[in-house]
């Protein structure tokens, strides 16, 4: 993960041992190096939906402008698919 994506994992709480920190690899001359996600395992319950399985979360850390690109983004992408799916449902003339 190091080479290929830059990336490093460390587990730095002993109460949530599955919960990993993804961090840039440090570069030369930077004291340390960024973290931008976290990998979270949570009960369905405790994010107020139904059941007590885990479920992964991804916790990214961005800035408001790539968020809000990204929430743009993935509005278009849904419109877009239900567009189609309603697209296919409609009968041929």
């Amino acid at each position: 993960m190091k080479t290929e994506y830059g990336t490093s994992s460390e587990h730095f709480w002993k109460s949530y041992p599955t919960y990993e920190v993804l961090r840039h690899v440090r570069q030369p001359g930077e004291k340390n190096a960024k973290w931008y996600g976290i990998i979270m395992d949570v009960k369905r319950s405790v994010l107020g939906l139904d059941g007590d399985a885990y479920i992964d979360i991804l916790d990214v850390k961005l800035d408001p402008e790539t968020a809000a690109a990204m929430i743009i983004a993935a509005a278009i992408a849904v419109t877009v698919i239900i567009r189609i799916r309603k697209k296919r449902r409609e009968p041929r003339k």
